[in-house]
């Protein structure tokens, strides 16, 4: 259920915009990816396509702070909604943690990040159900 991603958004005054790729115990796919901040925290929007059966969306509230230099850290949890061609819906509750580094010379960032997960209305016959995780890399473009 989670998706390997390249993603970078957490110190953008005005969101970020990207792309994450990835893979996990069932899914292989990619997400577009939206970041907005919220205070000194951030929400990120995802929308993800596996093959032409499956699309989620996925929300993510996420708590953000510095490591050291341009690194820095982010947690926080979630939900993804997803839709199976032939097999119908499903819910599952994220959790969503990683680091990423900011380019300081150009308006990027890149991330590397985990998002275990735990459907509750299950998608049978498309991907695994109850428990799941995933990997994912991401670079986004920070407006």
């Amino acid at each position: 259920m989670a998706v390997l991603g390249f993603a970078f958004a957490a110190t953008a005054q005005n969101g970020a915009i990207g792309v994450r790729l990835g893979g996990g115990s069932a899914l292989y796919g990619a997400e577009v990816s939206y970041q907005m901040p919220v205070g000194h925290n951030r929400i990120e929007l995802d929308l993800g396509f596996c093959g032409n059966e499956y699309i989620n969306l996925a929300g993510v509230y996420q708590w953000a702070g510095p490591i050291a230099g341009n690194f820095g850290w982010y947690v926080g949890p979630g939900v993804n909604l997803g839709f199976c061609l032939h097999h119908g819906f499903g819910i599952a509750a994220i959790l969503q943690g990683g680091v990423e580094y900011d380019f300081s010379s150009i308006p990027l960032q890149l991330t590397l990040d985990a998002r275990p997960s735990w459907d509750f209305i299950r998608r049978e016959g498309c991907v695994s159900s109850g428990f799941g995780w995933g990997i994912a890399l991401g670079i986004r473009y920070m407006l």
